[in-house]
């Protein structure tokens, strides 16, 4: 069990956000009222303390990381009556730098110990990657595939795909996720945006691009050498 104590609300506008909470609330800001804003963030500050509280009270690892892919699978139960427009082969996120923790890349890094086939050769190219690195804003080029990626556009781990990858929801037509000059509309989840928020901010937590986390978790455990 992480001894770690989650963020308490005064620190909440300190804490990491994603980009999405980040705009949400700046955006409120704005636009309400001081008092209803300010009635808006305590209600989002208690939201990720409990999601905090509940990723604190399992063993770090492999136990957190399925259970904050359960928490996301819930949060995003709040936009199942939007229609989407991703399927099964479009793969356009897929080129993507993906954010991951180091409890998700431990449950990564324990289906490939299963047998699951992963691209070796992409994972060690991408991996010397920095974060932010202007390579990721290429698109959907062969380089940054991702390395679970299928030749048929499929994802080997998508039962246990990171939380990043799991939210990115659109309606735009598919074809746009890969076309640079297209608009995507992506679905905005609050409840989504929250969790993923709560988990990069535990202490004591590491994160990083998938393919650097992937790989030091495979060197960890002598899968990779």
């Amino acid at each position: 069990m992480d001894r770690s104590h989650p963020t308490e609300f005064s620190d909440f506008c300190s804490t990491i956000w994603t980009e999405r909470l980040r705009h949400f609330l700046d955006s409120r800001k704005r636009d309400l009222p001081k008092e209803h804003f300010e009635t808006l963030r305590e209600a989002l500050g208690e939201r990720f303390s409990q999601y905090q509280r509940l990723l604190l009270e399992v063993q770090s690892g492999e136990p957190r990381a399925l259970l904050a892919l359960h928490l996301m699978n819930e949060a995003l139960m709040t936009v199942a009556h939007v229609k989407v427009s991703c399927a099964s082969g479009c793969a356009g996120c897929c080129h993507l730098e993906v954010e991951i923790t180091e409890d998700e890349a431990e449950l990564l890094a324990c289906a490939v110990q299963k047998g699951v086939p992963f691209d070796a050769e992409r994972l060690s190219l991408q991996a010397k990657r920095s974060t932010n690195a202007p390579e990721w804003n290429t698109g959907a080029v062969s380089e940054n595939r991702c390395v679970f990626l299928s030749e048929h556009n499929l994802c080997r781990v998508y039962e246990h795909r990171p939380l990043a990858c799991r939210k990115l929801l659109v309606t735009s037509p598919k074809e746009n996720c890969t076309l640079s000059q297209q608009s995507v509309h992506p679905v905005p989840v609050l409840e989504a945006e929250l969790l993923l928020s709560a988990v990069l901010s535990l202490s004591n937590t590491k994160k990083g691009h998938l393919a650097a986390m992937l790989q030091n978790a495979l060197l960890s455990d002598g899968t990779a050498s």
